[in-house]
Order: C-alpha cells, then structure tokens, then sequence
C-alpha cells in the first residue's frame, strides 16, 4: 500500500504551525529498566497497595461475618470494601 507522501495526499506528521508559534515535539525516550527502592511501578503507590489490602482483609471479614449470620456489620463492612476501599485503591 502506498504512503500518503507517495499518493501525493495531506499527510498530518507534516503539518506547519502558524508563524509566531512554537512546536513541541514529543522526545521519544526509552522505556526505564530495572527499579530502586521506592519507585512507584506501574501507577502502584505505597498509598494505593495498603488500601487495596484494607480492602482484602474488610472484604474477608465481611464474607466471615455474613457466614456467620450477622446482617447488620457484614454488609457494611462490604460495602466499605467495595465502593470505597478498592476505588480509591485504584486511583491513588
């Protein structure tokens, strides 16, 4: 298949700012390698992972507690775990 360049069509990766603007260009770096204490690796942050576990030991308690037959703290406790624990686990 022919390029745009070849067709003789638009081709957008050379468009030209108007005058009196700058361009960024994006640098193309490579991904790091390896890692060093207290690097945060791939969005996890010391912050989100004990969140995420609360949520893992609330959710046990709760599913105990609702094996158990208790109807007013297990629900809660689920629901805790579920709508705000592993929300904000995600997003922190």
């Amino acid at each position: 298949m022919n390029s745009t360049r070849e067709r003789g069509g638009h081709d957008p990766r050379k468009e030209e700012a108007p005058e009196g603007t700058r361009v960024r260009r994006r640098s193309r770096r490579p991904a790091p390698s390896g890692g060093t204490a207290g690097e945060v690796v791939a969005g996890l942050t010391p912050l989100g992972i004990g969140l995420g576990l609360a949520g893992v030991v609330i959710t046990i308690l709760g599913l105990w507690l609702t094996a158990q037959g208790d109807i007013t703290a297990a629900p809660l406790l689920l629901v805790l775990a579920f709508l705000v624990l592993f929300p904000l686990a995600l997003t922190r």
